[in-house]
């Protein structure tokens, strides 16, 4: 076989443009955004050089989509893409969680300055906790050594 540069470099630069052309339209499909999945089974077909699907043979696009029944869905969350309804709802949950933590907060500080203000220190209550969990732990390690005096069997 022989070699022709001509016909070479002519194919070479015509499938060029064509590609380059495809390459267009497929980008100018994919600006517009997807929203279903014939957009993207379009947008592949526009790169890849594919206009139609044989007749005769079986969509590939009703096989795919029989297959799973909410594709669009599953692509996003494949994609790591979260549908607008659900981050606007994740939102508004956020909005109100800070709502509370702010009022929780504000409770805190209330209840601490009426604590402050009866003349409960912060240290006496702690001190008088800790001296109730030394005598529960006694009373229960007093318990345990009462129970050892009795052998099992």
């Amino acid at each position: 076989m022989e070699f022709d540069p001509f016909t070479f470099w002519s194919d070479f630069f015509s499938n060029a443009t064509r590609d380059q052309k495809r390459m267009a339209d497929a980008l100018g499909l994919a600006s517009e955004g997807f929203s279903t999945l014939q957009d993207i089974t379009r947008f592949w077909q526009r790169i890849w050089g594919i206009e139609k699907v044989r007749s005769g043979s079986p969509n590939p696009l009703k096989m795919f989509s029989g297959l799973f029944p909410f594709p669009m869905m599953g692509f996003s969350s494949a994609m790591g893409m979260v549908p607008l309804h659900e981050h606007l709802s994740l939102v508004g949950k956020y909005e109100e969680m800070k709502e509370r933590v702010a009022a929780h907060e504000e409770t805190i500080q209330h209840l601490k300055l009426l604590l402050n203000s009866k003349g409960c220190e912060r240290k006496e209550l702690q001190t008088g906790f800790q001296d109730l969990m030394k005598s529960q732990v006694d009373s229960f390690f007093t318990l345990m050594r009462g129970m050892q005096l009795f052998p099992y069997k």
